[in-house]
């Protein structure tokens, strides 16, 4: 899988400098992401053995151990046991990636509206970009996609069927061309699935996902990036009302016993294009 840095190549050694004693284990930390961003450390890379590193920094065992650990957590390094094993410079991956930035979204408590908003302005620029880049393959795998969180509907797996309507999204981010966008979307939608699942999905909302997003697919193929962005953008915000609704009544639950009346619920959603009326009913992820 790779190169092992050597003790005995002057320039490979003067990748790491003695540290000293002063918050060992975070410098150690430092030392190695800064080597991993400079590029002397690259993905697939094979860090030097626990003796070596010890050596080189001038740390104890305990501050390389704890610093490896953290490094692993966060999706830096892998360490991989028995022969040929060893800790390594995990090659990049957005999802790895995503799913860290997820959980520090989780932990500061962000809301709906806070993810919502993010969401409009992250995948509007994110489409934007698609459109100018996007091709026939590109629209081929969108399509399938769909038909793909069809199938799962009726396969009664509503779990993947959740994951298929999501990546349609991060799929979206990832024709930008742009990495940032595509971490930060993906990153939001790996949030945000922890609340759709709180969602009663119906026949209704499984029709409108598949209606919309063959229409997100059809204006990319006719370069209407703008009516793209409308539709994506009303579709969001709906989403972000049944969620909102969601939590609502969850909280009322506490104190009553009784659901609220269904018609209590949002029942319009604005037209995206001249002649066109789309049911709130129909619409989901």
């Amino acid at each position: 899988m790779s190169k092992v840095i050597s003790l005995n190549d002057p320039s490979e050694n003067k990748i790491f400098q003695t540290i000293g004693n002063k918050r060992l284990f975070q410098r150690v930390v430092d030392q190695i992401r800064i080597a991993v961003f400079k590029g002397e450390l690259r993905p697939g890379n094979k860090l030097p053995s626990e003796d070596n590193l010890v050596s080189m920094l001038g740390v104890s065992r305990s501050a390389v151990r704890e610093a490896i650990k953290v490094l692993e957590s966060a999706g830096m390094l892998v360490v991989q046991r028995g022969y040929g094993g060893g800790t390594f410079v995990r090659a990049s991956d957005i999802t790895s990636i995503a799913l860290a930035y997820a959980d520090l979204l989780r932990l500061s408590i962000v809301d709906v509206s806070e993810l919502t908003r993010a969401r409009v302005l992250l995948e509007s620029v994110a489409i934007r970009e698609a459109a100018k880049r996007i091709s026939e393959r590109d629209l081929e795998i969108l399509r399938q996609n769909i038909n793909d969180a069809k199938r799962y509907y009726h396969q009664g797996k509503m779990d993947e069927r959740l994951t298929a309507n999501l990546k349609f999204h991060a799929d979206l981010a990832r024709l930008s061309g742009n990495v940032i966008l595509e971490l930060n979307v993906t990153a939001i939608l790996s949030l945000l699935s922890y609340y759709l699942k709180t969602i009663e999905v119906t026949s209704g909302m499984v029709k409108g996902t598949h209606n919309i997003h063959l229409e997100i697919v059809d204006l990319l193929e006719k370069g209407m990036e703008d009516e793209v962005v409308i539709v994506n953008q009303e579709h969001i915000e709906e989403i972000s009302k049944r969620l909102m609704a969601c939590a609502a009544a969850k909280e009322d639950m506490k104190f009553r016993r009784t659901v609220d009346d269904p018609g209590d619920r949002p029942t319009a959603r604005s037209p995206h294009l001249k002649g066109k009326k789309k049911q709130t009913d129909e619409s989901d992820l």
